[in-house]
């Protein structure tokens, strides 16, 4: 089957193309440049989704979580989508910074299911208070380094309120059962 050939040759190749070491840390890409292959060497949020797919061992799944609940990526509103330590950090950004409850949505899933639990409890409790202090679902919102929200008029591309994956995903998080 092709899809499972797929499945397995990511599987066997992941650490390989996208385990950046030194940062103990998945990068979010791959750039070729004349046909050479290179890690985009940046942190995201990204590295998050792994967390649910039963790809990673252990160990790096400690290092993942570890990593995204430091201060430059965990805001008391959710985790950014890029730490704010990179020279491409702008939380005004559509997607350099700002945090997406959908994307916060699966991170908590794969928190809940590898056992991470205490974690998974500090990030809905974030999520929910986002949602509490923004009144709507938006597609996705900013935190300043002083961990202030930003108001999304501000933002440079206005988030769309209500966005159905928003309002999915705050939904899914209200309901402690997912």
């Amino acid at each position: 089957n092709q899809i499972e050939d797929k499945l397995h040759f990511l599987k066997k190749n992941l650490d390989k193309y996208f385990w950046m070491g030194e940062e103990n840390y998945y990068s979010p890409a791959i750039s070729i440049n004349d046909g050479k292959k290179e890690r985009i060497q940046l942190i995201t949020s990204n590295a998050g989704h792994l967390l649910f797919t039963g790809l990673l061992e252990r160990v790096k799944k400690e290092s993942i979580v570890k990593r995204i609940f430091e201060d430059d990526m965990m805001t008391p509103y959710g985790i950014r989508t890029l730490s704010s330590h990179s020279s491409k950090f702008n939380p005004c950004q559509y997607q350099s910074g700002s945090i997406w409850p959908n994307d916060n949505w699966m991170i908590l899933k794969g928190l809940k299911s590898s056992g991470f639990t205490k974690e998974a409890d500090l990030l809905r409790s974030h999520l929910i208070d986002a949602i509490i202090t923004l009144k709507n679902p938006y597609e996705y919102y900013s935190v300043d380094v002083d961990n202030n929200i930003i108001n999304p008029d501000n933002l440079i591309d206005k988030p769309c309120s209500p966005q159905a994956w928003a309002v999915g995903a705050f939904l899914s998080i209200l309901d402690d059962k997912f």
